[in-house]
C-alpha cells in the first residue's frame, strides 16, 4: 500500500459499481485498492488479441472494501479527549482530566503531569481571551464568572480550541450562600509575605458566592493564640471592624489603616507559654454574614517596641533571607505549587488554597464577640422552610402500572406531585420516607403507599414593592442580639405623604392595631419583625394618600374641540364629554408621564355646548412613585447599632399601584350583565324616545329565568326548556347544555351522550358546587377562561374594546362585534344581525364601573382573591402590577407557554428534546448533538403565550399551516426581553400556524402572541397514508429558544429557566 495511507474506511459496493469507479470517487490507485483488500479475489479482465492481461478485484454489489486514506489523527501526538462537567456552579471546585491520547502519541508522554490547561474568556462575536494558565485541571470559578463561557483546554504542545481536547463550560450562579475565603493584600493589592509596618494600609478582599447585595461584617483582630484561625482566647483583642456590601462580582472589599495605637492591645497580652511579643504582632480578619463566617491567613506587623533584635533583622532581611514567622499554622492545607499565570480582572479563578472556618469554644462557625444589626428590609411571609417536624400522613395511589422501577425516579416524581398537593397546607414530603416506603420492585395501578408529611415553617422573603393598604412583614436581621429590642422607622425617598425627614406612620397589622411611627421587635435566632399594613389609621388621611400618590399637579392643559354640537348642559352630558376628551388627553400625555382627572375637566365644561374650535383649560398631573427606606437601630451589650437600610438607587422600596386586575373582570362581568339585561341597570326610553339605563335589582338577575320566570331551586341549574324555546337561567343566561359541558360531559347537537370526562370538569375543578349567587360569578369567570381564551388575558391588558369586539361577543349575543351589531344573526331572518349594546355605551358602563369597584365598591359576590381559584396570574404576589416594569422591557414574574405544558415525547428519552440535556444521533450526526431548544407538546390552535415581558423583535409568518420545509422553524416570533436578573435574553417561539402580534409590539407575560401549528419541518406530510416527512401530529410542539444575543447560535442558553413550570431530569419525562 502506498506509504502515504495509514488507515481504512468502508465502503459498500453498490449495483453496477466498478473498481475504476471507486477508485476515482476516493482519489486512489487500483493497485492500492487491492493490497487493502486481500479477501476479495481478483479476476481476469482483457487479455485478448489487442489489450493485455489485466487483473482486478471481483466485486459484487454488496462486498464490503477497506479504503486506503491517510489519517492524520494516527500521527498526531498529544491530548485527544478531556472529560468534566459542561455546566459548572460559582464556588464549587471542577476537575477536568485527559480521558484519550492520539494515537501518535509516545508512551512517555502519555502522562497527566506534563499537560497543559488553559482558560478561554468565550464572548460572542469576539475572539477567545486566554485568562490562565495552570499545570492542572482544577478549577473553581468565582461569583463574577456566573453567566459567562469558558473553554478548559489540555494539550502538550499546542491548545485546539475546536476539538475534543476542550470542553465548553456554562457558568452557573451558587445554589447556596457561601464565604468562600478572606484574603489580606497590601495597598498595591500585593500578597503580604513580609512584615510591613503600623500605619501601612491593607486591603481585604472577602470572596462569596450567592451573597450580592448582602453585607458582609469585618473584623481585624490582633492574634494572641497558638496556630492560625479565630481563637476565644483573642476575645479582647479586637482593634477594628466595618460592614461592607457584597458586590455583583461576589467580592466585599474593605480598607484597614493599622494605626500605631493597635500595638498597645498587642502588646498587653501574650500567647500562653510567651515571655513577650516578640518582633511581631500578627493580625487576622474574620468575616461573617448571617450564618456564614471564614478568617484570613494571619500576616505579621513589626513590633517598634520590640529593639534587642531588630539590627540583626535588619541585616538578615537585606542579605535576601526570608524573614520566619512567629507562630505557624497548624490546621491549613498545601497550596499548589505550580506556576500560574493569570490575565488580570478578566474572571476571577483559583487554585486550591487554605481558608479556615472561624471557631468558638462550642464548635459553632460564628465570630465571637461581634454584635451587628446586618440588615432590614420589607417582606412577606412564605411558608417554605422545611422543618423536621411531623404533621399527618399522606397515601400515595398509583394511577397506572410502574414495573421494574427506579426507586430514585419514582420517589422524586411522588415527592414532586404530593409536595404541590400538601404545600397550600404548609406541609411537604421527605425524599428519604418516599424512598423506604417503596418497598417493592413493581406497583399495579390502584396500589397505594404511606409515608409522613412534616411542617413548612415560615420564611420572611424580602420584596421590593407593595400597593397601598397591603399587609407586609418590616424584618430586621441581627448578630448576637437576640433578645434584645430593634426599632425601626419608614423615610421617604422624596417628600410626597409626610414632611421632610419625618417618619412615615402606618398601621399596626392586628385587630384595632395603633398607628405608629417606630416599628419595635425583640430580635430571636436572628431576626425582628413587625407586621404592618402600609396605610395611615384615618380613612380621610388613607385618602390623602391616594390623592397624592395619583400624582402632583404640573401644569394645565388647554383642549381644542374638533366638531360642533358638543352638548355638556346636564351631568350626564358634562361626564360624557369628559370621558372622551380624558381618554385623548391621557394617551397624548402619556410619554410625558402626565394625565388629567376626570373630574377637573367636568369642572372646566361650564357652557351648555361647545363647537369646534372652542377651547377649555384644566390641570394636569405628573405621575409619582413613592419610594421608602428603613432606619433602624439596636442597643446591645457592647455598644449600640445604627444603620441605614435600602437608602440607594435600585434598592429602595416602592409603594405600587394597587392591583387593577380583579377589579377590571369584575367590571367587564357587570358590564356585561347590563347588556344581558341581568344588571344594575336595564335599557329603557325616555319620553323623546331616546335610549336610556335606569336603575334595576341586582340580586334579581340570579333568580331569573328566561322569559322572567323565577328560579326556586339554586342547588344546580334549573335544566329546563322554558316557554320560548330557550333553557337560559341566572345572571348570565347560562344554557342548560353549556351547563352539562362545565360539568365535563359530552354534548352534541345540544345533547348529553353520556359520557363523562373528569378532566374536562369545571364545575368540580373551580369548586362550583351549586347555582348559587357566587356560584354563578363564578360559572362567568369559568366560561370566559373555556370559551374565549385570550378574553381575561385582553381585560387585564386593559384592552377592552379589543375584549368586547374580538372575545366576549362571541359568547353572549348582547355585546356588538362592529360598532352597534351582534355577532349573531336574527333568529327568523339570517339575513340581519341582532342589534347590540352600542360599543360606546358599553365603554362608558365598564368606565362607571371600574371607577366603582377600584372604591371597593362592588355588587358580585366573587371573593377577593377569586382569579388565584381559576389559575390566573396577573400581579405579583405582593399585588403590585407585576414587579416587571411598565415599558415590558424586564420581567420578574414568568409565565408558562401553554397551559399546563408537557414536554414532547416522541422519543424514548424525553431530554433528547430539552435543551442540551441528552444527545441525539443519526446518519447525518453519527458523533451526536444537543437539541437547539426545548419542545412542548401543543395541538395545532393552541393558544401561545409569552412567557416573559418584553417587545417583539423579529417574526416570520410567510408559511401556511403545515406548509413542510426540511430543517426549518416554520413561521416564529422572537421576543426581546430582560430576565428578572437584568440579563438580555431573546425567546423564540416556532413551527406557528398563526402570529397574533405584530413587530415592536409590547407583550406581557402571560399574553396571546399567536397559535401553535404545524409549519415547517413540524409539519405532517402523507403519501398513500403513509408519512413521508415531517411528524406524526400527535406529536406537534411548540419549539422554543433562548438566547443571550439576537443571532442566536452559540448564544443559546436553556429555555427551560425562563418557563414558569420546571420539569424534573428523569428520561421518562411526563409520567402518568
Amino acid at each position: 500500500m502506498t506509504k502515504r495511507f495509514n488507515d481504512y474506511k468502508s465502503h459498500i459496493v453498490t449495483r453496477g459499481e466498478t473498481t475504476q469507479d471507486i477508485c476515482f470517487r476516493y482519489g486512489i490507485q487500483e493497485s492500492d485498492l487491492v493490497k487493502a483488500n486481500p479477501h476479495i479475489k481478483l479476476a481476469v479482465f482483457g487479455g485478448g488479441f489487442f489489450s493485455a492481461q489485466i487483473f482486478r478485484l471481483d466485486i459484487k454489489q454488496g462486498d464490503k472494501l477497506n479504503i486506503p486514506f491517510y489519517n492524520k489523527d494516527k500521527d498526531k501526538k498529544g491530548v485527544k479527549t478531556i472529560q468534566g462537567n459542561k455546566i459548572a456552579k460559582v464556588g464549587v471546585w471542577e476537575n477536568y482530566e485527559v480521558v484519550e491520547w492520539h494515537e501518535g502519541t509516545p508512551q512517555e508522554d502519555r502522562d497527566p503531569s506534563k499537560v497543559n490547561w488553559d482558560l478561554y474568556l468565550m464572548r460572542n462575536g469576539t475572539k477567545p481571551e486566554l485568562v490562565l494558565q495552570k499545570k492542572e485541571g482544577k478549577i473553581r470559578f468565582q461569583e463574577k464568572a456566573a453567566g459567562n463561557k469558558y473553554k478548559v483546554v489540555g494539550y502538550l504542545h499546542e491548545p485546539e480550541l475546536n476539538s475534543t481536547s476542550a470542553i465548553l463550560v456554562d457558568v452557573k450562579p451558587a445554589e447556596k450562600r457561601e464565604i468562600l475565603g478572606v484574603k489580606i493584600s497590601d495597598i498595591n493589592n500585593k500578597p503580604i509575605k513580609e512584615a510591613i509596618s503600623y500605619g501601612q494600609t491593607i486591603n481585604v478582599h472577602v470572596e462569596t458566592t450567592g451573597m450580592k447585595d448582602e453585607y458582609v461584617y469585618l473584623s481585624l483582630w490582633e492574634d494572641d493564640a497558638k496556630g492560625e484561625g479565630h481563637n476565644e482566647s483573642n476575645k479582647l483583642n479586637l482593634v477594628a471592624e466595618g460592614k461592607v456590601l457584597v458586590g455583583n462580582k461576589g467580592v466585599a472589599h474593605k480598607q484597614f489603616v493599622l494605626k500605631a495605637d493597635f500595638k498597645k492591645i498587642a502588646n498587653a497580652y501574650l500567647s500562653k507559654g510567651d515571655s513577650d511579643e516578640g518582633s511581631t504582632h500578627e493580625y487576622y480578619v474574620t468575616a461573617y454574614a448571617s450564618g456564614e463566617s471564614k478568617v484570613s491567613k494571619n500576616i505579621n506587623v513589626i513590633n517598634p517596641d520590640y529593639q534587642e533584635k531588630r539590627k540583626s533583622e535588619t541585616q538578615e532581611h537585606l542579605k535576601g533571607t526570608e524573614q520566619t514567622t512567629k507562630k505557624e499554622s497548624t490546621s491549613t492545607t498545601p497550596i499548589a505549587s505550580e506556576t500560574i499565570k493569570v490575565k488580570p480582572d478578566a474572571v476571577k479563578i483559583e487554585v486550591a488554597e487554605s481558608t479556615t472556618v472561624a471557631k468558638v469554644a462550642d464548635s459553632k462557625p460564628i465570630v465571637a464577640g461581634v454584635e451587628a444589626l446586618v440588615d432590614a428590609y420589607f417582606a412577606k411571609e412564605e411558608f417554605k422552610k422545611e422543618t423536621s417536624e411531623t404533621d399527618g400522613q399522606h397515601k400515595y395511589t398509583f394511577q397506572k402500572n410502574n414495573k421494574d422501577i427506579n426507586k430514585d425516579e419514582i420517589a422524586a416524581i411522588i415527592k414532586k406531585r404530593v409536595d404541590e398537593k400538601v404545600k397550600k397546607d404548609k406541609k411537604y414530603a421527605k425524599l428519604d420516607d418516599i424512598k423506604n416506603a417503596l418497598t417493592q420492585k413493581s406497583y399495579a395501578k390502584g396500589t397505594s403507599i404511606t409515608f409522613n408529611l412534616y411542617k413548612l415553617g415560615p420564611e420572611y422573603v424580602k420584596i421590593n414593592n407593595a400597593p397601598l393598604e397591603e399587609e407586609v412583614y418590616v424584618v430586621a436581621k441581627t448578630v448576637h442580639l437576640d433578645g434584645k429590642e430593634v426599632i425601626i422607622k419608614i423615610r421617604e425617598k422624596e417628600e410626597i405623604l409626610v414632611a421632610k425627614d419625618a417618619d412615615l406612620k402606618v398601621l399596626e397589622a392586628k385587630e384595632n392595631g395603633n398607628e405608629i411611627t417606630e416599628l419595635k421587635a425583640k430580635a430571636e435566632n436572628g431576626i425582628a419583625k413587625v407586621k404592618i399594613k402600609l396605610r395611615p389609621k384615618s380613612d380621610e388621611d388613607l385618602k390623602t394618600w391616594k390623592e397624592k400618590l395619583k400624582g402632583i399637579k404640573d401644569g394645565t392643559h388647554t383642549y381644542t374641540f374638533g366638531g360642533d354640537g358638543n352638548k355638556t348642559k346636564t351631568d350626564d352630558e358634562k361626564k360624557k364629554i369628559a370621558g372622551i376628551i380624558l381618554k385623548k388627553v391621557n394617551e397624548s400625555l402619556s410619554s410625558q408621564k402626565k394625565f388629567a382627572k376626570l373630574e377637573d375637566i367636568v369642572k372646566a365644561l361650564t357652557n351648555e355646548v361647545y363647537n369646534k374650535g372652542e377651547q377649555i383649560t384644566f390641570d394636569v398631573y405628573k405621575e409619582t412613585t413613592e419610594y421608602l427606606w428603613l432606619k433602624a437601630e439596636c442597643t446591645g451589650d457592647v455598644k449600640k447599632h445604627e444603620g441605614e437600610f435600602l437608602k440607594r438607587e435600585g434598592a429602595y422600596f416602592m409603594v405600587g399601584k394597587k392591583c387593577e386586575c380583579e377589579a377590571r373582570i369584575r367590571a367587564f362581568i357587570r358590564m356585561v350583565r347590563v347588556g344581558e339585561g341581568t344588571g344594575e341597570m336595564i335599557k329603557s326610553l325616555n319620553k323623546n324616545k331616546e335610549t336610556v339605563y335606569i336603575a334595576h335589582d341586582f340580586e334579581i338577575g340570579y333568580t331569573t329565568g328566561y322569559g322572567g320566570v323565577k328560579i326556586t331551586d339554586l342547588s344546580t341549574h334549573p335544566q329546563t326548556i322554558y316557554e320560548g324555546g330557550s333553557s337560559a337561567a341566572g345572571a348570565y343566561q347560562v344554557m342548560r347544555y353549556t351547563w352539562w359541558e362545565l360539568a365535563g360531559f359530552e354534548v352534541e347537537d345540544k345533547k348529553k351522550t353520556g359520557k363523562y370526562f373528569e378532566e374536562r370538569d369545571l364545575l368540580k375543578k373551580y369548586k362550583i358546587l351549586d347555582y348559587s349567587a357566587e356560584s354563578q360569578d363564578k360559572i362567568c369567570v369559568a366560561l370566559m377562561k373555556k370559551q374565549r381564551p385570550n378574553l381575561i388575558t385582553k381585560i387585564i391588558a386593559n384592552k377592552i374594546e379589543e375584549a368586547i369586539q374580538k372575545e366576549a361577543c362571541f359568547i353572549w349575543a348582547s355585546l356588538p362585534e362592529t360598532e352597534n351589531e351582534s355577532h349573531y344573526t336574527m333568529p327568523k331572518d339570517k339575513t340581519k344581525k341582532q342589534p347590540a349594546t352600542p360599543l360606546k355605551t358599553c365603554m362608558e358602563h365598564y368606565n362607571q364601573f371600574l371607577e366603582e369597584e377600584l372604591e371597593g365598591n362592588s355588587k358580585l359576590h366573587l371573593k377577593k382573591g377569586f382569579l388565584k381559584d381559576f389559575d390566573i396570574t396577573c400581579c405579583s404576589g405582593n399585588g403590585s402590577i407585576g414587579t416587571c416594569s411598565d415599558d415590558r422591557t424586564q420581567c420578574f414574574e414568568y409565565a408558562d407557554v401553554v397551559t399546563n405544558p408537557r414536554l414532547n415525547n416522541q422519543s424514548d428519552n424525553v431530554n433528547k428534546n430539552r435543551w442540551h440535556r441528552t444527545k441525539r444521533y443519526n446518519n447525518s450526526h453519527p458523533e451526536g448533538y444537543y437539541h437547539t431548544g426545548t419542545d412542548i407538546l401543543a395541538s395545532s390552535g393552541t393558544t401561545v403565550k409569552s412567557m416573559l415581558c418584553g417587545t417583539v423583535y423579529d417574526l416570520k409568518d410567510s408559511f401556511t399551516a403545515n406548509e413542510y420545509q426540511e430543517n426549518s422553524l416554520g413561521n416564529y416570533i422572537v421576543i426581546k426581553s430582560k430576565d428578572k436578573d437584568g440579563e438580555d435574553v431573546y425567546i423564540k417561539y416556532c413551527h406557528l400556524d398563526e402570529i397574533t402580534v405584530t413587530k415592536n409590539q409590547k407583550v406581557k407575560h402571560g399574553d396571546s402572541i399567536g397559535k401553535s401549528g404545524s409549519t415547517g419541518n413540524a409539519a405532517s406530510v402523507y403519501e398513500k397514508g403513509k408519512l413521508i416527512h415531517g411528524i406524526d401530529p400527535v406529536y406537534r410542539h411548540i419549539h422554543i429558544e433562548a438566547a443571550t444575543s439576537a443571532s442566536f447560535g452559540s448564544t443559546r442558553v436553556d429555555p427551560e429557566k425562563y418557563m414558569k413550570t420546571k420539569f424534573d431530569e428523569t428520561t421518562k419525562g411526563n409520567p402518568e
